[in-house]
């Protein structure tokens, strides 16, 4: 009971996801992106009043946090990689802490961490940060880089190792969405097609080689938005197919196996989004049931088990946003604003517990 009662009291500060289409940048001023984040040990929420907080769930990333801080006010989304955070606040500002050996929070200035928010570039419509580099798209569709460039993840035709401690921009506008992972960049142009560069030797970069690209590259048509986790990717097209590669351990990409794949397959139909884990996904499909597969040692699939699988499997129902980020966990909100949880909680209350199904843990959740 304690357990639940020190969770309820975290949670209840927090506000989640944005639109049936939660990892899909906004089109407008007027839209916000995605209002939680999860990054190695610790979740990052935005409450009603943009207020962003912060709390940690891994009892094995340091001292526990049994109660959330409060980062920062005026926030409209966050975004998280391994352990670089971003936001964007009301003004379209980016800010940025956290790691920083490769200049990733791209503050212009040093390649220390930081935990104090940094001014990073104005009229920025998304961000996406993969823990190495981090890509931006500003409120003209301009496509913006920085951070470690090694293996062409910029996409500008750079090659060797090295780093940006700045902001470049590398594409003038034409990009309504992008996504960083590790060795690669994902980008969606206006047109719906999306375009791939990098060297990820793990993954590939879904044109069926390990081959380095160091300039963006198309891999397919009517792609709606995409997600990469870990080792791999997950695509969701405009007609609601959901397609994925990579590493596939623990069947992490949903198509009933464990092999990897180098070249987009198609695991399930009527999908509105997708969010890609560290070594699980889950999907959320049009009728707002949700489905979860691949890794599940702490309970993150919500299955009642801790039994990987590497087919979908229906969790709940009325979902319309879902994020699993780089932790072991999964978050969901239903229609009606409630938040629903399951996984790794350890560091909570100085017990590691996990969840094996969805907990329902704090309503009055926010839906923009």
């Amino acid at each position: 009971m304690m357990k639940r009662a020190v969770w309820s009291l975290v949670v209840g500060f927090l506000l989640v996801l944005t639109l049936s289409s939660c990892g899909a940048a906004p089109t407008s001023n007027e839209e916000k992106g995605p209002t939680i984040a999860l990054t190695e040990g610790h979740g990052y929420a935005v409450k009603e009043d943009g207020s962003l907080w912060t709390w940690q769930y891994a009892g094995n990333h340091g001292a526990n946090m049994p109660e959330p801080a409060k980062v920062m006010e005026g926030v409209q989304s966050v975004n998280a990689g391994f352990n670089t955070v971003f936001a964007i606040d009301k003004g379209n500002v980016l800010w940025g802490w956290g790691s920083n050996f490769w200049g990733q929070l791209g503050d212009g200035i040093t390649d220390v961490a930081t935990s104090t928010p940094l001014k990073i570039m104005e009229d920025v419509r998304q961000v996406s940060a993969s823990g190495n580099h981090t890509l931006a798209l500003k409120t003209d569709g301009s496509l913006w880089a920085w951070g470690r460039y090694d293996g062409g993840v910029f996409g500008d035709g750079r090659q060797g190792e090295g780093r940006s401690n700045s902001p470049e921009k590398i594409l003038d506008g034409g990009v309504r969405f992008v996504e960083a992972g590790p060795g690669l960049s994902l980008i969606i142009k206006d047109d719906d097609s999306l375009w791939v560069s990098g060297s990820n030797d793990r993954i590939g970069l879904g044109d069926g080689t390990l081959e380095t690209h160091d300039t963006f590259f198309k891999i397919m048509d009517d792609v709606e938005m995409a997600s990469t986790g870990g080792w791999h990717v997950m695509v969701v097209k405009k007609d609601g197919s959901l397609w994925a590669w990579g590493e596939n351990r623990s069947g992490s990409l949903g198509d009933g196996t464990t092999d990897a794949r180098l070249s987009p397959v198609k695991i399930m139909d009527d999908v509105t989004s997708v969010s890609a884990g560290q070594l699980h996904s889950a999907a959320i499909k049009k009728d707002g049931s949700l489905w979860s597969w691949g890794a599940n040692e702490n309970g993150q699939l919500g299955s009642g088990s801790t039994a990987a699988s590497p087919i979908p499997g229906q969790v709940m129902e009325n979902v319309v946003c879902v994020e699993t980020g780089y932790g072991f966990c999964t978050l969901a909100l239903t229609a009606d604003g409630r938040l629903w949880y399951s996984g790794y909680d350890g560091g909570l209350d100085d017990v590691t517990i996990s969840d094996t199904v969805m907990q329902s843990i704090m309503d009055g959740v926010m839906i923009p």
